[in-house]
């Protein structure tokens, strides 16, 4: 039960990765004529999205034997909420969606390390 609960919501992840990181990486910010250096940074912010993805995607597979990878991926998922929520700090009105993205990045890393190391443990028994 609990390798399901991990593999899904690491699944997920892996998804989202892919799919916000891929688009950003081909689209940029070219829809809004932001300036060069803006969309250099932009797209290579959706690279390590899509390097996470990558990641999760080889942790998915082997996701009892691959802690210190999967708690990279994990740790470099809150350290982006928790800079997500520094910059929503300075707006007076953030988007409720921008909140969701905050909770999930602050929350989902810290129960699944938690979850991902009782395999370890269930598969050392």
């Amino acid at each position: 039960m609990k390798i399901n609960l991990v593999r899904v919501f690491t699944a997920l992840l892996t998804l989202i990765g892919f799919a916000v990181g891929g688009k950003s990486i081909f689209l940029g910010l070219s829809e809004l004529s932001a300036p060069p250096l803006l969309d250099n940074e932009y797209r290579f912010f959706a690279g390590i999205w899509f390097g996470v993805g990558c990641g999760l995607a080889y942790c998915l597979f082997h996701i009892r034997h691959c802690s210190a990878l999967y708690r990279g991926l994990m740790a470099t998922i809150f350290v982006g909420g928790i800079a997500r929520a520094i910059g929503a700090i300075g707006y007076p009105a953030v988007e409720q969606k921008i909140v969701v993205a905050i909770v999930i990045e602050l929350i989902l890393p810290v129960i699944l390390v938690w979850l991902q190391a009782g395999l370890e443990d269930d598969a050392a028994a």
